[in-house]
């Protein structure tokens, strides 16, 4: 082996260790400004608070006890009668209740649900950034600050600022990149599997993807047509499994007042467009709208330069 191999080597085995190093970093930065914010505002176990509120307090938390007692008593995941005269609980399941990582509950004590919950909260947070710690490193030529500072920007963006308590649709944020990572395998390498599992676990995520493809820069116009095969098969091939607990969620919201009438919203805008740039620079206040009896949700935005660099 030559000085040249050598060299080639040493510099591929450095770029796969950075590379690593920055994904772990990407979770655990994340996990260490989520429990510093815990300890800071006193949010259980390092306090008597709790990273929910409003409906996270309202619904889900009553639907998380009924989800223990049945995990551990072994009861029905169809029906409850833990609510009025019983309720539809696989389609409560599939909406609120269907996430892997809600399994945690089961190794802390019912009085601990709400700590419990809180800490999964962390967890997709910290997740989050993991996976975006892996889609930008894998479109980077040499992984570093930029990408572990955007994989943060990701996972501790207003959105979570403002609906982390919305903890059942924080799974697709957390899942997010791995989708679109998927989509760029099937685009670029033929290679459909990462997009369709991943679509599965996250479906809702279906539209965007749509929106994402028809934008993205293909090659030649045949490529657009061939690889839209490929991306229509596997998106309804992740339907097809997504469907388990697609169908009873959506039974279940059909059964309910508001299902009966379920339209698209009215738009509006909440600001001109003049205002909604000047928000965009730093130690600029921030829009807010305090609707809600949660207080208000923050959304500041700063232009930037820079970016990661792309193979």
């Amino acid at each position: 082996m030559n000085i040249k191999e050598e060299g080639k080597k040493i510099w591929q085995i450095r770029k796969k260790i950075n590379r690593k190093h920055i994904i772990i970093l990407s979770f655990f930065m994340p996990l260490i400004v989520m429990i510093g914010c815990c300890i800071a505002f006193g949010v259980q176990p390092f306090g008597d608070n709790s990273l929910l509120i409003i409906d996270g307090l309202h619904q889900y938390m009553p639907f998380y006890s009924i989800l223990y007692d049945k995990l551990k008593s072994g009861g029905s995941l169809f029906y409850s009668f833990r609510a009025g005269l019983g309720i539809n609980f696989l389609s409560l399941y599939a909406y609120y209740l269907s996430s892997p990582l809600n399994l945690l509950i089961l190794f802390f004590k019912k009085s601990q649900l709400n700590m419990a919950v809180s800490l999964i909260i962390v967890l997709k947070v910290a997740i989050s950034g993991l996976t975006a710690g892996i889609y930008f490193s894998s479109k980077s030529k040499k992984p570093g600050l930029p990408v572990l500072m955007i994989s943060m920007a990701y996972a501790l963006s207003s959105y979570m600022v403002g609906y982390c308590w919305n903890v059942m649709w924080l799974d697709a944020i957390m899942i997010f990149p791995i989708v679109m990572m998927g989509l760029e395998d099937l685009i670029d390498r033929k290679d459909g599997r990462l997009y369709c599992f991943a679509l599965f676990y996250a479906f809702m995520i279906c539209i965007f993807v749509v929106i994402w493809y028809i934008l993205y820069s293909f090659k030649s116009v045949k490529q657009f047509f061939f690889r839209g095969i490929a991306f229509t098969f596997y998106s309804f091939l992740a339907a097809g499994m997504a469907a388990i607990m697609l169908i009873p969620a959506y039974l279940g919201i059909k059964q309910t007042a508001s299902g009966e009438s379920m339209s698209l919203p009215e738009h509006s805008f909440l600001t001109n467009a003049a205002d909604l740039l000047n928000r965009q620079f730093a130690m600029w206040t921030p829009i807010t709208h305090d609707n809600f009896d949660g207080n208000v949700n923050l959304y500041i935005g700063i232009f930037t330069s820079g970016a990661v660099s792309t193979k």
